[in-house]
Formats: structure tokens, sequence, C-alpha cells
């Protein structure tokens, strides 16, 4: 698992999801990132019994069969201990600890991997009791007895069966500890200089006794190899999270502080990915958000919602795709990112984890909607399922201008032009004979080029003839600078029967090196000022051919 430090810097709360299933099978290795005790709250009081507030704001994880979760982990750090709630939420049966409930939680002190004899420990209950008690590997799947925690030792075990914070009913299976990093090898001075410290645990939790048993481990061969041990990163009191990031940064290479009202403008950035004025979006157009700004208060999921045109919001339901990198197939494996019933997003996308696109917050296919203003707000939630109360979050709105409207690009008429006269030339046929040595014979264009939305970027046309040659025939006209707010703001709709050259001037001309008759192509071009974020992506062309004899 590789870890991204300078996104890290800013995280203080994580959410993972871990794949387990029914016995004792592997769950793929997975991260996690704890919370920093002092400030608002204090350390949970290790009894077994959950108040209010103890657990608020940790890092969490659901420990999933299928796609059911069957409890939760969730982990808080201070100077000196972690401090771990195995919230079982499935395991409904108060059954005698620790004959038909325990668990096993075994940590690589040194966090190298490697299992080394007397070192590394696991944390069990004592036989026959709900006392915390330790033991050391003395090889893969070998341990000394367990016995009672030196003298001393800040270590401490709460069985509880109740209420939580995940679930308040039915009342389930608790485990509370706190681990005294002296134990682990955990020093007060490794938060002073150099990466945040880590610890890389294994959990099993075992009941014999829910409606069907169950014998969970995380990862499944923890006790024989540390290879895929969940890492916890500790959290850290001097990696403050910027209170005024905002969660909906932006669309695709466009920050959202260069969009106004709903229009993109990199127009006098310095050196902007994609220079743009005044751009729609459309096509699919990915949303980019700031996972670090929702897990910060502790959010797991999310669900945005758009308003067109002021109108009344509704849920945005669209899904995608991610990936993340699989050390050991080295290749990146696909995700389908898929809301829930309710339109709610998980916060998948962890600087933790290796995703590939790990700001994509939302991947809209904007084409089965209309144009129009949409106004896009993020509401997120809790574990429990609670929003976040508005304002928590900055810039929770982002305004977007959809357009989807292709322009138009039409040759109406093409007129062989003698000094005043005009004769419209007739399609496959005529062939106009002129004199290259007459600057009065050649041609005019009567052309449109419009968008009717108003979003035009710019349009030309080009004679095309001969062996791969071109030759300029109507010049380009682009919105900048010429037509900036030209038919209002934001807007330029293009001309419409628009005659080039104009009268009174000399007529366009072919290639005077040419003799004898060529076949020309005169291709119109017009352009959308359209993007999905990336490029433009929209444009129109109308070719009109025939041949010239001079």
């Amino acid at each position: 698992m590789r870890l991204k430090m300078k996104r890290f810097l800013f995280l203080t709360v994580s959410m993972f999801c871990l794949l387990c299933f029914l016995g004792s099978e592997a769950l793929e290795a997975v991260s996690v990132q704890s919370t920093w005790i002092p400030g608002a709250t204090t350390p949970p009081v290790i009894n077994g019994t959950v108040t209010a507030g103890e657990w608020e704001g940790s890092g969490c994880a659901p420990i999933l069969v299928g796609s059911s979760p069957v409890g939760y982990i969730l982990v808080r750090n201070d100077i000196s201990k972690l401090y771990i709630l195995l919230d079982v939420t499935n395991d409904i049966t108060n059954d005698p600890v620790p004959m038909q409930d325990s668990f096993r939680l075994t940590v690589d002190v040194k966090g190298d991997k490697n299992i080394e004899p007397n070192v590394d420990v696991q944390y069990t209950m004592l036989p026959f009791s709900s006392t915390l008690g330790i033991q050391y590997y003395l090889g893969p799947g070998s341990y000394t007895p367990i016995q009672a925690l030196a003298p001393g030792s800040t270590s401490a075990l709460g069985v509880g069966f109740g209420g939580s914070p995940i679930i308040t009913t039915p009342s389930h299976r608790m485990w509370e500890m706190a681990i005294g990093f002296s134990e682990i090898g955990i020093s007060p001075e490794m938060w002073t200089g150099g990466p945040t410290p880590l610890v890389r645990v294994g959990v099993r939790v075992i009941s014999t006794n829910p409606s069907a048993s169950f014998n969970i481990a995380v990862p499944g061969n923890f006790e024989t190899d540390f290879t895929d041990l969940m890492v916890i990163y500790l959290g850290n009191p001097s990696l403050p999270v910027d209170p005024t990031a905002p969660v909906l940064k932006g669309v695709g290479h466009i920050p959202r502080s260069n969009m106004t009202d709903g229009y993109a403008d990199t127009w006098t950035e310095p050196m902007p990915i994609l220079r743009v004025k005044d751009a729609p979006f459309g096509a699919t157009i990915d949303v980019k958000g700031d996972f670090a700004a929702l897990k910060v208060h502790g959010a797991t999921h999310y669900k945005i919602e758009y308003s067109k045109d002021s109108g009344p919001y509704q849920p945005l339901i669209q899904t995608w795709s991610n990936y993340t990198w699989d050390s050991t197939t080295e290749k990146y494996i696909h995700h389908s990112i898929i809301p829930d019933a309710d339109g709610k997003y998980t916060c998948l996308p962890d600087p933790l984890n290796d995703w590939y696109w790990n700001d994509l917050i939302m991947r809209w296919d904007t084409t089965t909607f209309g144009n129009g203003k949409y106004d896009l707000k993020l509401t997120a939630y809790n574990i429990s399922g609670t929003p976040f109360p508005p304002g928590t979050f900055t810039g929770e709105a982002l305004s977007v201008v959809i357009d989807n409207t292709p322009p138009q690009a039409l040759i109406t008429k093409v007129y062989h032009a003698v000094g005043a006269t005009m004769t419209e030339i007739i399609t496959c046929g005529d062939i106009p004979v002129i004199d290259k040595t007459d600057a009065n014979d050649g041609f005019r264009f009567k052309i449109t080029a419009i968008d009717n939305e108003g979003h035009l970027d710019d349009y030309y046309m080009n004679a095309h003839y001969g062996n791969n040659l071109s030759r300029e025939a109507i010049p380009v006209d682009n919105y900048v600078p010429a037509h900036v707010d030209e038919n209002g703001t934001n807007l330029w709709y293009g001309k419409t029967d628009y005659t080039y050259p104009p009268l009174g001037t000399f007529p366009w001309k072919p290639d005077p090196t040419l003799s004898g008759i060529c076949a020309h192509q005169f291709r119109l071009s017009a352009h959308s000022r359209t993007i999905n974020g990336y490029c433009r992506v929209y444009y129109n062309e109308y070719n009109s051919h025939f041949c010239i004899q001079q």
C-alpha cells in the first residue's frame, strides 16, 4: 500500500471498505486514517459502554460480508495510545465471553511485514476471562502462551453489549480497546520529524452464536503472513485540514475559481492546460471533489443534486468507473461507482490508496439532460446516515452551463463572380471557367455558421484540391477577440447568409499555378465553445464540390 504523502498531509479522517466473507477467508489489504483526539473531544473510556461523543469523528470502516456490513472498525489516537472499537453490529446475541465471542488483534511492532519471534504481539483475552492479555509470535501461526499485561501497561479492554454510534438498536457485541504505544514500538518523538507513524494490524472477530456464526479475519491469513496487514495511519496534531478547501473543486482541467456563472474562463492564465473563454460544458464531464474535506468532518457518504434553471433540486444519479493499483497483479483494477437506492455514493477515493482518479466525485453524462444552467449541490452524511448541515463545507454549490447542441455550418450558395455579375454554380452540373489573369473573375460564397445557444467559438472555410493541397477560402473568425459578448453576456451566435468576399471587393480566386480543369472541395467548419473539461467537443462541417477550369 503506497502512501501519497502530499495529499495525506491534509487528511484526518478516512473511510474504506473491507471485503470479507463467512468463515476465515482473506480480506484485501486496506488502510484507514486515525484521528487525533486532543481538542474538542476526550479519549474514549474503555469500559464496554459507548457514550455520546466518545467515538465521534473516528476513522471508520464497514466490515462487509458480500455487500452487507457485519460490523465496523473505528480508530482514534492521542500521543500515547491507539483506541480501537470493534463494533460487531450483526452479533445480536449476548453470548458468554470469551468462550463464544472473542477477538484477536495482531500488531507488526517493527512495521516491516515480517513475523519476528518475541517481538510481534497479539492481543486477546486471558483464558476464561474478559481481561486483556498478550502473547508474542514465535513464528507463523505460533505464539507464546497468553499472559497478563506487564505492570504499568496502559492497554485496556472493555467488553460491551448494547447500542453504538453506528446502530443504537438492536443491542450487539462491542470490543473497546486502548493499546499503549510503548508496547508496540511507537514513541512520542516519532511525531516530531519525518512521516507520521503508522501501525500495521490484523484483526479477527469470532462469534459462534449469531443467526449465522462467523469467523472473520482482516486479512484472512494475517496470523501466518504479515504482507497485507491493515495499515492504520495515526492522527497527527501538526497536520491541520485547510478549512477553506471547496468540496466541489471544478470540472476536468477547469478549477471552480476559473468558472463564472457556469462558464469556464482560463483565457488570461499564463499556462492553462486548456485555454478557453466563456465556455459552457457538455458531453460527459468529470466533476472533481475534495474527499479530504469530506472525511475531515467524518463524512462517509455523499449525494449530489442539481437544480436546472433555478428549478427544484433533484438527485443526480450516475454510474461511472475508477481504478486502484494492485501491486500483486501490477495492474489497475476496475471499480464501478454505483449509488445506493437513495442516490448516495460512498466516499471511496482515498489518497491513502492508489486510486487512478483520486478526486473524481461524479462523472456526469449530460447528454440526456436539457441545455441550461445547472447548480450542483453536495450533501454529505456521517456513518449514521445523518446529513451535515448547510455551510459545513466551503463552496458547496457549483454552477455549470450545459450545452449539447452542435453548431450549424451551411454553404448556401457558390457564385461565379465576374465584376458585379454573380452566377450561381450548380454542383455536379457546372464547370465554371475563369480568367486567372483577371482580378475581378473569381468566386463568392454565401454561408451560414451559427450556434443557436450563442456559444459559437469560430468558423472558417478552406478549398481542398490537387494532391493534398488547400487554400483559404473564408478566413477564421473567432469569438475572441472580435465577438466577445456580441449578442449578450458570453454569447455570439455567428453569421447567417454571410457573403464572402463582400460585394465591392475582389472575389476569391483559386491557385493561380493551376491550369486546365481541377476538382475542388470547399469545406466550411464551425466549432462550439462547449468543452467536457478537457477539450472542445462539438463542431460541424459542410462540403461543396465542383470543378474549376482556368
